[in-house]
């Protein structure tokens, strides 16, 4: 059987190298080069390391991530300090394994290598524009003039995904009101100190995460505030200082500055998506193009491969296509809708009064175990274990 994998992104890979471990004819097909220009840090915690230590590249991972000490919540405007979340002593004692931060790009160049020693068939700079579905056969049609054709197309083709447009082409996603910004920017002495430690800071419809990637040398920035201009859903889309300036006019001064430090910033819209089926005859998707997942609980990579290794063991020894694909949901969506809500909640939380902010930190500080149950909840999910139950 030939199986075909549209997407070269985290989930995309992952998937290939897992089916290809299994001895399967898999194919890649990816629309750029898998360089990203764009640069973006990503959140990878424990429940999806478990992922990474099947495919064998844990220890490489390691090397590549940061593992942060803690994370501290701030007020945006004055820098104040309102609760500390000591990440590595909670995934010492609390979790089940670690938390780190890392480039997206070294994490897509690890899971690169591992694919391609495996034996995963990749074709890059392949834009696919159609895709047609029989009875038997998967096509999809390249802009280049290329044809593929498989039994079977796992979707991991993201945010914009072809295959979602051609599987539901009356789906309507739903714009949230928000907007994100993004920029990485080199650290120098120019930096402030308070951005050496990962941060969240918060302010009444608007909040800002920043932590430091690549050993230190680099400063990932995602400001994420209330828009209701309707945005595109991209993240790769371009944008200035002078988009965001008049959303950072309560905000520190330090904060405007490091925005002015990188004249490449993008940006893209929220927007929520309910899907009831994520596959037909011969067609799955996972990852973004299944359920995106909002920003606020950093688990749009993590989700992903999760998704990965559950399908691959659904596939393993599958007999019916879409018999396995119904099952396949079935065990993940439960499991997506709680990372969904708890996301949203944290949106609530973050966007709040003055007022409302220093009571809810408050009452963290009196009663923290509120904070480790609500992670606990995300980072102690063991897929591996989960799917053999």
């Amino acid at each position: 059987m030939q199986i075909i994998v549209l997407g070269g992104g985290i989930g995309g890979l992952a998937i290939s190298a897992l089916l290809a471990r299994q001895g399967k004819d898999v194919i890649l097909v990816e629309k750029n080069n898998f360089v990203d220009d764009h640069g973006a840090g990503i959140q990878i915690s424990s429940n999806a390391q478990k992922v990474l230590y099947e495919l064998g590249i844990i220890d490489l991972f390691w090397k590549v991530a940061d593992e942060p000490s803690h994370i501290n919540i701030r007020e945006i405007k004055s820098f104040k300090k309102l609760f500390t979340v000591p990440i590595a002593e909670f995934s010492n004692n609390v979790f089940n394994g670690r938390y780190h931060h890392v480039h997206r790009q070294d994490l897509i160049d690890l899971l690169l290598f591992r694919a391609k020693e495996l034996g995963v068939t990749i074709f890059q700079n392949e834009k696919i524009y159609r895709i047609n579905e029989t009875k038997e056969k998967v096509f999809l049609y390249s802009e280049s003039g290329k044809l593929y054709e498989g039994n079977m197309l796992i979707a991991a083709d993201g945010l914009n995904s072809v295959s979602r447009k051609y599987l539901f082409p009356d789906h309507q996603p739903k714009f949230q009101n928000l907007s994100a910004w993004r920029t990485c920017i080199k650290f120098d002495e120019n930096i402030p100190d308070v951005f050496v430690d990962p941060n969240l800071f918060i302010s009444k419809n608007l909040h800002l995460v920043t932590y430091p990637i690549r050993d230190n040398s680099i400063l990932n920035c995602v400001l994420i505030a209330k828009d209701n201009s309707v945005r595109n859903e991209s993240w790769k889309q371009a944008a200035s200082f002078t988009d965001i300036a008049p959303l950072l006019n309560n905000t520190n001064q330090a904060v405007k500055k490091i925005f002015l430090q990188n004249k490449r910033i993008n940006k893209w819209g929220l927007f929520e998506h309910k899907l009831k089926k994520w596959y037909s005859k011969r067609i799955v998707m996972i990852g973004d193009a299944a359920h995106p997942m909002l920003p606020f609980m950093s688990q749009g990579a993590s989700a992903s491969l999760e998704d990965s290794y559950a399908l691959s063991v659904f596939l393993e020894n599958f007999v019916n296509l879409p018999d396995t694909f119904s099952k396949f949901q079935r065990f993940r969506y439960e499991r997506v809708e709680e990372i969904q809500k708890i996301s949203s909640r944290n949106r609530y939380a973050f966007h709040q009064s003055t007022f409302l902010r220093k009571f809810i930190f408050t009452i963290l500080r009196l009663m923290p175990s509120i904070l480790i149950h609500r992670l606990k909840r995300v980072y102690n999910y063991d897929i591996v274990s989960q799917i053999k139950n």
